[in-house]
């Protein structure tokens, strides 16, 4: 049985620009996971744990470097990633039923199925 990667990273470099200057967020990744394996990332505050994974899962762009899943390029949002957030994350200016539904539009389901879909949670957990 071949162990192929799940996931691949090279050369993973990401740069931001805060008042004016361009800052290292993260710098020559180089990463291999095959099938079935288990990855933990741990490191001090702010050493860019938590930008490798938005980069990852497609919620920042690479400023160098690539990112493979299943051999397939990362470009943008994919619906075989999900993130869970440490804090709990809502937009304050949507409605209960806007929040619910964000995830299931950027997959991409049809905005009837998707309303429906957020409407049977939210009766069922009992939001208002």
């Amino acid at each position: 049985m071949e162990n192929r990667n799940k996931l691949s990273i090279k050369d993973l470099k990401h740069y931001f620009i805060a008042n004016g200057k361009r800052v290292c967020a993260i710098e020559d990744v180089f990463l291999e996971v095959k099938e079935n394996e288990f990855l933990v990332l741990l490191g001090p505050g702010q050493c860019g744990k938590t930008v490798l994974l938005n980069l990852i899962a497609g919620l920042l762009e690479p400023t160098i470097g690539k990112i493979f899943i299943d051999g397939e390029q990362v470009q943008g949002t994919d619906k075989r990633i999900a993130m869970v957030f440490q804090q709990h994350s809502v937009f304050p200016w949507k409605t209960v039923m806007g929040n619910v539904e964000i995830g299931l539009k950027y997959a991409g389901v049809p905005k009837e199925e998707r309303q429906e879909r957020a409407q049977h949670f939210i009766d069922l957990v009992g939001l208002k």
